[in-house]
C-alpha cells in the first residue's frame, strides 16, 4: 500500500479567518499534534514504506508549530520528501532559514487573494501590501539559497455561480487580472533579488512569461515552473462547505470518485485518521495514531469499504455520501458524475500536459 501522499497536521490553529475556509464551523478544539506522535507516525511511514512524500497540512497554519524546524529535521533524516503549506505571515526570514537547514524540499505559499480587494476576504492580520512584501522577500531569499522548491499559488472564481453557488467571492475572475497580479509579484519578487545575470536573465523572460500566463485556463489546475524551483500556480475556489454537507435533507451520492485513500490520506492534530485532506473535522475517521499503528487502521473496514467501493466508482461511506451529493437530485448527480470526469479525465490530461511544459528560465 503505497500512496503519493501523506498529510499530517501539526496544529489546527491558524492566523487568518479566511471567508472561505471551514475553521469557523470546525468543532474540533485548537491544539497541537504532540511531537512524539509526529515521530511515531514518520517511523511507520518509513517502516511500512506508505509515501515518500509528507505534507504538513490539514487545517490550521504550521509556521504555529513550536517543533516546526525539528519535525523537519526528523523527516529530512528519514530521507522523507517534506512539503509545507503556509500562509506565510508568521514566516520570518529566521525560521525560514532554520527549516532550510533542516532540509525542507518545498514550500508552498498559499497566498491565495492576490490583491488588495481580495485579501480582505481572508481576515488577516496587517495590510496587504506589507503581506506582498513579506512573501515576496520570503521567495526571494528561497531562490537565492537554491536548495528548496517554492510555489506561489492563487485562487480564481471564474464563473462563481456554478463553482460557488451559495457564495460570491471574486478573486480573480479573467485572464486580464490573472496576468497582472502575477506580473506584480513577480516584479515584486525580483525587485528582492540580488543583481546577478540571473536575475537579469529572469527579467528579461518577462514578455514570455505573460505569454504563458496568459494561456493558463481559468477553470484548470495551472501550474507554471518560472525556474527548477519556484512555479506560479492557480486553483480554482470551489466550495469546500457545499450544500451536501450543511442541508439537513440532501441527495446523497451512490457513485462517483475521491482520491481520498487512493492517493493520500490525513492525520489529525488530535491523532485522528481522516480519508482525505479535506476533512476539516474528521468526519471520516478511521483510527486514531495514539491507539493504533497506520498500517492497522488502514485496514479496519471501513477505511477498506471506501477503498474498494471508490475502486469501483462507488460511494460507500456516509460522509463520503453526502460530500459528494447535494441538496437536489440534479445537482447530486452533476456532483457524482462530474467527480468522475474531473478524477479520472480531466485530472491526468492536465498533468500530461503541465510535465510537457518547459521551464521559463
Amino acid at each position: 500500500m503505497m500512496f503519493q501522499r501523506i498529510h499530517i497536521e501539526l496544529t489546527n490553529r491558524c492566523n487568518f479567518s479566511c471567508v472561505f475556509c471551514p475553521s469557523s464551523l470546525m468543532s474540533r478544539p485548537p491544539r497541537d499534534l504532540e511531537f512524539n506522535l509526529v515521530i511515531k507516525i514518520l517511523d511507520e511511514i518509513v517502516q511500512e514504506k506508505l509515501t515518500d512524500t509528507v505534507f504538513f497540512h490539514v487545517m490550521g497554519e504550521a509556521t504555529l508549530y513550536g517543533k516546526l524546524e525539528d519535525v523537519i529535521r526528523e523527516a529530512s533524516r528519514r530521507k522523507l520528501k517534506t512539503v509545507l503549506t503556509t500562509n506565510g505571515y508568521g514566516l520570518s526570514l529566521e525560521l525560514l532559514d532554520r527549516i532550510m537547514n533542516a532540509g525542507i524540499d518545498h514550500i508552498l505559499f498559499s497566498a491565495q487573494t492576490p490583491d488588495a480587494d481580495s485579501f480582505k476576504l481572508r481576515k488577516a492580520p496587517g495590510s496587504f501590501f506589507s503581506y506582498r512584501k513579506h512573501i515576496c522577500s520570503l521567495i526571494a531569499k528561497i531562490i537565492e539559497r537554491g536548495t528548496t522548491k517554492t510555489t506561489l499559488s492563487f485562487l480564481t472564481t471564474p464563473i462563481p455561480f456554478f463553482t460557488l453557488p451559495s457564495k460570491r467571492y471574486h478573486i480573480l475572475r479573467n485572464k486580464r487580472t490573472l496576468v497582472a497580479a502575477f506580473i506584480d509579484w513577480f516584479e515584486e519578487i525580483t525587485a528582492f533579488m540580488p543583481d546577478s545575470a540571473f536575475k537579469n536573465k529572469l527579467y528579461g523572460k518577462k514578455k514570455l512569461l505573460i505569454k504563458r500566463l496568459a494561456a493558463f485556463r481559468m477553470m484548470g489546475w495551472n501550474k507554471l515552473k518560472i525556474t527548477w524551483q519556484l512555479t506560479f500556480e492557480t486553483r480554482v475556489l470551489g466550495d469546500w462547505i457545499h450544500q451536501g454537507l450543511t442541508a439537513g435533507k440532501i441527495a446523497k451520492a451512490s457513485i462517483g470518485y475521491c482520491e481520498g485513500l487512493q492517493t493520500h490520506f490525513g492525520i489529525l492534530s488530535n491523532g485522528n485518521m481522516v480519508f482525505c485532506c479535506t476533512d476539516f473535522d474528521g468526519k471520516t475517521t478511521f483510527g486514531n495514531i495514539k491507539e493504533t499503528s497506520l498500517v492497522e487502521a488502514l485496514m479496519q473496514k471501513k477505511a477498506q469499504d471506501a477503498i474498494r467501493g471508490f475502486k469501483k466508482l462507488l460511494v460507500k461511506d456516509p460522509y463520503c455520501q453526502r460530500c459528494l451529493g447535494d441538496a437536489s437530485f440534479d445537482k447530486s448527480m452533476a456532483r457524482q458524475v462530474g467527480s468522475i470526469l474531473y478524477f479520472k479525465l480531466y485530472r491526468p490530461w492536465w498533468d500530461r500536459k503541465r510535465e510537457r511544459e518547459d521551464i521559463l528560465v
